[in-house]
């Protein structure tokens, strides 16, 4: 679900900003979303055609490119090299619906009622990695991240 969500967001990001280019370049004319985008982004503010297929942020545009890219670099380990140790729930579009995931999931594996589970966590201090932004920052809006037909998980 999270990544089919981000693809989602990452569809609208590079469709509306390929639109946008092509009327600033006069190749089209400039619709009122796109304008109504192109005032956003002037005043550093994420566009309104994103906030609806995204998470849900007070990030100044900047900002949310940035952590945009976090959240895919995120995934895209996840689907390169499996399950982290860590889990940035942050990261998540919904993560109580990522907890309630893994609770159930435990449920059915283990065999014991899910309202027996509890959830206990420890907070990490924050990393200093930028190893994750870097590559991620430089990925083009147009890759996705895709499953295999084994099940197993690739980009594209």
């Amino acid at each position: 679900m999270e990544i089919e969500r981000t693809n989602q967001l990452l569809t609208v990001v590079g469709s509306k900003l390929r639109g946008l280019q092509g009327g600033l370049k006069g190749e089209h004319a400039l619709t009122q979303s796109a304008e109504a985008d192109a005032a956003a982004m002037a005043g550093a503010a994420v566009p309104s055609s994103w906030r609806r297929v995204s998470y849900p942020t007070e990030l100044p545009l900047r900002s949310f490119v940035e952590d945009l890219a976090r959240r895919v670099a995120f995934l895209h380990l996840w689907v390169q090299h499996g399950p982290p140790a860590m889990w940035w729930l942050g990261g998540f579009f919904s993560p109580q619906g990522f907890l309630a995931a893994v609770l159930q999931r435990h449920a059915r594996r283990f065999r014991v009622p899910v309202d027996a589970l509890v959830i206990t966590a420890q907070v990490m201090p924050h990393l200093q990695d930028t190893s994750l932004t870097d590559g991620a920052l430089r990925m083009p809006v147009e890759n996705k991240i895709t499953r295999s037909r084994r099940g197993s998980h690739t980009s594209s």
